[in-house]
């Protein structure tokens, strides 16, 4: 592992941060509501189809969201098997003095 990779893991830590803030936040984002058509049936016998109006959430503005958030997911669990992979370098150091070195310097 290079010293460059090592000096990554504070970055990876507050990234993964960022990212899960960012996350909440595309959560709790408002999305427009549009008026639609959905089909439906009568409810007695003989079951005509009929279309009916309802209000619902843009179909275009969650599925970017969805996309969005799904990206910042993909690159959380990427950092997240960066920062285990620097951990497990850190770990197998076979010497206790020079582990501790390196675990506290980054």
């Amino acid at each position: 592992m290079t010293e460059k990779e090592l000096k990554q893991y504070r970055k990876l830590k507050q990234e993964i941060i960022d990212q899960e803030k960012r996350i909440n936040e595309l959560c709790d984002k408002e999305v427009t509501v549009v008026a639609g058509k959905v089909s439906s049936s009568m409810k007695d016998f003989p079951y005509t189809p009929i279309r009916v109006g309802v209000l619902m959430d843009d179909p275009v503005e969650v599925i970017e969201l969805e996309e969005l958030i799904a990206k910042k997911r993909k690159r959380i669990e990427t950092a997240r098997k960066l920062i285990l992979d620097i951990e497990d370098y850190i770990s197998n150091i076979p010497a206790k003095r020079n582990r501790r070195i390196i675990k506290y310097g980054l």
